[in-house]
């Protein structure tokens, strides 16, 4: 049951999350971020629930300009390290003054919003770490309103999963494109452009 329960809780950290700044706090960590001014950081802290003590990791990213914060929990990280490979797979940008994450997992496209704002990303990561504390359930059930995602093979009948040993899909880059959105991947079954409409829905998918 432990062990289902860790790896659930894996898969979960693809639902999110890039980088920039070097950390401060618990214990944190930093990386490269889409946009040159979006920051963004990881967290681990200890958090006291019904169990005891789990290890628990804050993804997060912050735009100075709008002030826009995005974060979410990710239980059982040891380290912020840790965080880092799923950092890489997804990207951030500023999409109507809100960051906006934009990750695939296999053939799931993964959109997460915030409607939170901030002084500083540090503020950010202590009202989301202080928020955790005295609410741990969220750790399990975070999410924001607009959040969803969609089945690539369904939508547009390609198979982007990668079998093991073979580099997973990457989101390489965001753009807007006039009134759509268009996502840069890549993984070892080729490259691809998955094309959003100006709600962040899927319209149309395409080889470079």
């Amino acid at each position: 049951m432990k062990k289902l329960l860790v790896n659930a809780c894996l898969a979960a950290l693809l639902l999110a999350l890039c980088a920039c700044q070097h950390a401060s706090g618990p214990a944190s960590s930093s990386g490269a971020s889409l946009n040159s001014a979006i920051q963004s950081k990881a967290r681990v802290f200890d958090l006291t629930d019904s169990s005891g003590f789990t290890k628990v990791g804050i993804m997060s990213a912050y735009d100075p300009e709008t002030r826009s914060f995005w974060w979410r929990p990710t239980p059982f990280i040891a380290s912020p390290d840790m965080l880092e490979s799923y950092f890489e797979r997804c990207k951030f940008h500023v999409v109507g003054k809100r960051v906006v994450s934009f990750c695939v997992r296999g053939n799931e496209v993964v959109i997460n919003h915030t409607s939170v704002y901030a002084d500083s990303i540090d503020h950010g990561l202590d009202d989301a770490q202080a928020k955790l504390q005295r609410t741990p359930g969220l750790l399990m059930d975070y999410h924001e309103a607009r959040d969803h995602s969609f089945d690539l093979q369904r939508k547009a009948g390609v198979d982007m999963n990668t079998p093991a040993g073979v580099p997973p899909t990457v989101v390489r880059s965001v753009r807007r494109a006039g009134d759509l959105w268009e996502l840069d991947v890549t993984c070892g079954c080729g490259d691809a452009i998955i094309i959003l409409n100006k709600d962040l829905d899927f319209i149309g998918f395409k080889r470079p």
